[in-house]
């Protein structure tokens, strides 16, 4: 009797112990899909803001311009079609943005032309 109920006691402690460590590992199988879920979002997020980043115009002629009374003096560009021209640019990779559901990464312009500033969609 007491040999059956050493094997008895054994035999639960095993299998209650396997039982736990399999619990355990699918909770660690489902906590880490999670998180790599939540990387690969963190990820293509960045990456879309670096498409941002790269299809937008350089500034370098608006703030020549903004700090020589509206004019260019590297190749005499004026302010207004300088500013056209580099919102006309950057209106696509935010709407691309919007569609994505990211952040959009410029709200608004932040330098006055003409008296108003330009405030775009987001």
């Amino acid at each position: 009797m007491l040999l059956f109920t050493i094997a008895a006691g054994w035999y639960l402690h095993v299998s209650a112990r396997e039982r736990i460590l399999h619990q355990e590992a699918e909770e660690l199988t489902y906590q880490t899909h999670l998180r790599e879920n939540l990387l690969l979002r963190e990820i293509d997020d960045a990456r879309l803001k670096v498409r941002f980043l790269y299809s937008t115009p350089p500034v370098q002629g608006l703030v020549r311009a903004t700090q020589n009374n509206g004019v260019d003096p590297y190749d005499g560009t004026f302010l207004k079609p300088i500013w056209k021209t580099i919102q006309a640019s950057l209106r696509p990779a935010i709407l691309a943005l919007q569609i994505r559901g990211g952040s959009t990464v410029a709200g608004r312009a932040g330098t006055v032309v003409g008296g108003a500033e330009p405030v775009w969609p987001g």
